[in-house]
């Protein structure tokens, strides 16, 4: 199975799949273009978005049929998120995790002080209102910055 862009005629089902994982569904339609999904069949079974602010993004929405967790599905669509947030150029990715703190480091995600992130990131919604202040944030630079 490969990660592919939601359809539009999937919005629902993969909406349905964020909410039930227990994940905030604020500001997703801004990122339809970067939500990524795997299918089984016809179903959605696990799903990544990214929401571009910039040359920055932030990781989220990563959730995965209850049913199909522990087969290395989160790992399959978050890669492939990460690997399209390095073939568009963005500099970094950032996330607030209440629950999976310890699944994003292998990816090289490392933890920050919430308030290390861009402006552009700190403004968002996920930032701003959506995420608990007990929230963890991470961050994986995508790009050295050489200058």
């Amino acid at each position: 199975m490969t990660p592919t862009v939601v359809r539009t005629s999937e919005y629902e089902a993969a909406d349905a799949l964020v909410a039930a994982s227990g994940l905030p569904l604020d500001d997703i339609e801004r990122c339809r273009d970067t939500q990524f999904v795997l299918r089984d069949d016809a179903a959605i079974i696990a799903t990544a978005a990214l929401e571009v602010h910039g040359a920055d993004a932030i990781l989220r929405s990563v959730a995965v049929e209850p049913t199909r967790r522990g087969q290395r599905l989160g790992e399959q669509v978050v890669a492939h998120a990460i690997g399209h947030a390095r073939s568009v150029g963005l500099r970094a990715l950032y996330l607030l995790t209440e629950t999976a703190e310890e699944f994003f480091p292998r990816f090289g995600f490392l933890r920050e002080p919430r308030d290390a992130a861009p402006p552009a990131i700190q403004e968002s919604v996920e930032y701003r209102a959506v995420c608990g202040s007990d929230a963890v944030a991470m961050v994986l630079e995508l790009q050295v910055n050489n200058e």
